[in-house]
């Protein structure tokens, strides 16, 4: 008897971390289903498509039509200014759209949440540390939280800070950096926050491990952190992609988290402990190494839209 083909449904595949995971899954020969907001995902070998989350009806018509094994939610309003700004309209994408998958998915769901539901005081952080969130993302993230741990179905992957090559349509922090050191401008990078960066091939294997090796024994509470092999300031990010591109670090200027406005809600340290993946033998390339292969097969910002 042939095995079935599994089929993924990517949420957020027109973002910079869905596109890279349903890029992965592709090359696996799994079923992709790659959903976009109002851009339609670029992955070849995937069935692409454009859907509003918030079209309750049609989504429930595609799951009733599509029955995915695995959904990777990886959409929502990820902008800190724009949840506390406009709180109502970002906690129905982050926490309504949310509850409306998991009532919708037979198979398994792997939710995409952030280091940014902790408060920064007592890092590092691992999967049974108590959530503090300092601001309004962080408080929809952890109530979606709730809401993916309250079923079985359910799994929460906490992401720090990602970095990678730009995609068709998303990019990282990485990008505006390496754009503006290449153009010989000075980037103004915090000296006093810390996180535990990870490379965006390495959440696509992370996801992988979770959907595959981790399907029968989900360790409870049902949360991985993905993060990176290092603990990093910004000012050290900046200066270690100087080295991989061969930029001028000189033009990064050290800068307070607490200068800027709104530098309060910034965390100081949200760096993460991957125990819970580290257990099923996943490992994060170190972030050196991982900027120097960016680097390698990094686009001309005149090839990006």
């Amino acid at each position: 008897m042939t095995a079935k083909t599994p089929r993924l449904l990517v949420t957020g595949a027109s973002g910079f971390v869905g596109e890279v995971v349903a890029r992965h899954f592709v090359a696996l020969g799994w079923d992709v289903i790659a959903l976009g907001g109002t851009r339609l995902p670029a992955i070849e070998g995937s069935r692409s498509r454009t859907l509003d989350l918030l079209d309750f009806p049609k989504v429930t018509e595609l799951f009733a039509q599509e029955k995915p094994d695995f959904v990777f939610h990886g959409a929502g309003a990820t902008s800190i200014g724009a949840c506390q700004n406009n709180p109502s309209a970002t906690e129905a994408l982050n926490v309504g759209v949310t509850r409306h998958l998991l009532h919708l998915t037979t198979g398994r769901l792997l939710f995409c949440s952030t280091d940014l539901v902790f408060e920064g005081t007592e890092a590092p952080y691992d999967e049974k540390s108590t959530p503090k969130p300092l601001h309004e993302y962080g408080s929809q993230k952890l109530t979606a939280e709730l809401d993916v741990l309250g079923t079985p179905r359910g799994v929460v992957i906490r992401l720090p800070l990602v970095l990678g090559q730009p995609g068709k349509w998303g990019s990282s922090a990485l990008t505006w950096m390496v754009d503006a050191l290449k153009q010989q401008k000075p980037v103004n990078l915090f000296h006093d926050e810390w996180r535990s960066p990870v490379w965006v091939e390495d959440v696509a294997r992370a996801c992988e491990v979770i959907f595959t090796t981790a399907k029968d024994t989900v360790p409870q509470p049902a949360i991985y952190h993905a993060a990176g092999a290092d603990r990093l300031n910004r000012v050290e990010m900046g200066e270690m992609a100087c080295r991989a591109f061969g930029l001028d670090a000189s033009l990064i200027r050290p800068l307070s988290r607490l200068d800027v406005p709104g530098g309060e809600q910034r965390a100081r340290d949200v760096s993460l402990k991957n125990n819970q993946l580290a257990a099923l033998g996943w490992k994060p390339t170190p972030m050196d190494e991982a900027m120097t292969r960016c680097a390698a097969i990094w686009p001309a910002p005149t090839t990006r839209k």
